[in-house]
């Protein structure tokens, strides 16, 4: 089942994010945003609203939390047929249960999965490579989204202050990780480093961002991609008019 073979939507594309926890929905919705800022976005915080939500007009994607208030994964699996007429991404903070979840789906509803640890950057390309087409983007395509985005966050947007610098190219791929919630010691494996040369390159990702913790840094990161995003958008429009 692919995006572009489904029936013509009665509204302009739309995707509903199924989510309890507040601050999870709108950083999902920030993230589709990214992915595809022409898409409108919906959310219901119960599976019930949800099926209510899709009865006139399937949206072109629904992200659907596992563990909701009225229902457990029992519940979602019994409830993707209401959703056949759209893309499907189940997930959940527990990535072992995501994968027996996906494993009970009904073969005839296929569906794709990802977990709530995923990267940032990672997830907004995941959706995106999902949405794009069907949703009118007019930005560049999803092969080249995420090199498109560093290259905007790596020259312009992280350097902020007057003598701080922009993050180099492996400060930028240790952030990825810090954002997705290694430790210096799985980066260090995961890049093939010393934790000592993390370390090190983790206190300068600090200084040049003007964040006291790891968290803090992260957020910053996650504006300016956001800014990237934004300046990508404005390019694209002022070269069409």
């Amino acid at each position: 089942m692919t995006l572009s073979s489904k029936k013509t939507k009665k509204t302009s594309p739309w995707v509903l994010i199924v989510e309890d926890h507040p601050l999870i929905s709108i950083s999902l919705q920030d993230i589709v945003k990214e992915g595809a800022r022409q898409v409108n976005v919906k959310i219901a915080a119960t599976l019930g609203d949800a099926i209510a939500m899709v009865k006139e007009d399937p949206p072109v994607m629904v992200i659907l939390d596992l563990i909701l208030p009225d229902s457990d994964t029992i519940d979602v699996v019994g409830a993707l047929e209401y959703f056949k007429d759209s893309h499907i991404f189940l997930t959940s903070g527990d990535e072992e249960l995501l994968e027996k979840t996906v494993a009970r789906a009904p073969l005839h509803i296929p569906i794709k999965s990802f977990p709530k640890s995923m990267g940032y950057i990672e997830t907004i390309d995941l959706i995106r490579k999902a949405l794009v087409g069907e949703a009118g983007t007019n930005a560049v395509g999803p092969e080249e989204f995420t090199a498109v985005i560093k290259t905007h966050v790596s020259q312009t947007s992280i350097g902020i202050g007057g003598n701080k610098k922009p993050l180099t190219a492996k400060q930028l791929e240790i952030i990825e990780h810090i954002e997705a919630g290694l430790t210096n010691k799985e980066i260090a494996r995961a890049i093939n480093l010393s934790v000592e040369t993390v370390k090190d390159h983790v206190r300068e990702i600090l200084y040049r961002l003007e964040a006291k913790t790891r968290t803090e840094a992260i957020a910053v990161y996650r504006q300016a991609l956001r800014r990237a995003r934004f300046a990508d958008a404005s390019g694209a429009d002022s070269d069409k008019s």
